[in-house]
């Protein structure tokens, strides 16, 4: 368990400079859960607890290269995952009046057998973490499936770049940060289904969820924490082993290295979407640690800024349904459409 901190070390070790006493919260890396049957279903997309001006435009490809293997059985179920998959998603958030924020995900997949299980193998006997099997299977091969009692329910076949579920979101800040008090925003989520279940890029239903985030800093330090609560309609014979409400959360530092540069450990997790196996890679509790550094260029006039965040995910649950590794990239702009002031934090103070 204590390797895993080597990742940890990696970020915290770089030089801290500068001498400026304000440092901008940069935020969370926007990750989500890269299980196959997890992507099928809404998530929680980690964020700031401070809505965006109004009049601000920001625009974000956020890409997810994930290594995939997932094998259980249990109680008549058996489930296969053996992959490598990437998820790249296209995301808008435009800030309205009042300390509202809008935003739109239009995700696309791509699943094959990869080429990445020699290196993990190798990554998991570097860093002392659990292989959970892939070493005796071939690699490089794809499998997606779920068995009941011998008989397949579900399974999907190699997809090329498809889209995905489309997600519409709103969050509402509905108090700005304190001496001692947090920022604190509400969220709502609904996912669309406008991707296929037969190629495994969406469930199928619509799935909402309504949550909260909250967001304090001191100096160079920054916490965020985020929930939400979903619920789902499930997924054709999945749903006698479906858990029909789950809730995802997200809890994250981060640590300015500059006022442009910043570290970021972060933990993403969720209650089990699904059940009946008695199994943890099926119906126990996902959780992921990621590990990244981020950067943001300000810029004056209409375009704002560009920022990234670049990082690496791990399972720290090995028997969870979580997958073994992630690589993880967000880019992005902002715009000011209309040169609007910064909107500063209670939605019920009178303007």
């Amino acid at each position: 368990m204590k390797k895993i901190f080597l990742m940890i070390l990696v970020i915290l070790s770089i030089p801290v400079t500068g001498n400026a006493k304000y440092y901008e919260a940069l935020g969370p890396f926007p990750y989500r859960n890269a299980n196959p049957m997890y992507l099928l279903f809404a998530a929680l997309r980690p964020t700031t607890a401070t809505a965006l001006p109004e009049g601000f435009l920001r625009a974000e490809i956020t890409s997810m290269y994930s290594n995939v293997y997932n094998v259980a059985s249990g109680n008549g179920l058996s489930e296969t995952m053996d992959m490598e998959e990437l998820r790249t998603a296209l995301n808008f958030d435009y800030g309205l009046p009042f300390g509202i924020e809008v935003g739109l995900e239009i995700p696309f997949i791509k699943t094959s057998s990869g080429f990445l299980d020699p290196f993990i193998q190798d990554y998991h006997k570097f860093f002392g973490f659990p292989n959970g099997g892939r070493e005796l299977v071939p690699n490089n091969q794809f499998q997606a499936q779920v068995s009941r009692g011998g008989a397949i329910i579900y399974s999907f076949t190699e997809t090329a770049f498809s889209l995905s579920d489309i997600s519409f979101r709103v969050k509402g800040q509905i108090a700005d940060e304190g001496p001692v008090m947090p920022a604190i925003s509400w969220m709502f989520l609904i996912k669309a289904p406008t991707g296929k279940p037969s190629k495994g890029t969406g469930s199928g239903t619509w799935d909402p969820g309504l949550g909260f985030a909250l967001q304090k800093s001191w100096g160079r330090f920054h916490a965020y924490i985020n929930g939400q609560q979903f619920v789902t309609v499930g997924l054709g014979a999945l749903n006698n082993n479906m858990s029909f409400g789950y809730f995802n959360w997200m809890a994250a530092g981060e640590i300015s290295f500059t006022q442009r540069y910043s570290g970021v450990v972060e933990l993403y997790g969720s209650t089990p979407l699904f059940n009946g196996m008695n199994v943890s890679r099926w119906d126990g509790q996902s959780m992921d640690m990621i590990v990244g550094i981020q950067g943001r260029y300000p810029y004056s006039g209409a375009f704002k800024e560009f920022h990234w965040q670049l990082g690496f995910a791990e399972d720290v649950n090995s028997a969870g349904p979580s997958v073994d590794f992630t690589a993880f990239l967000n880019v992005g702009v902002s715009f000011d459409l209309f040169e609007k002031k910064r909107y500063q934090g209670d939605m019920w103070a009178k303007r």
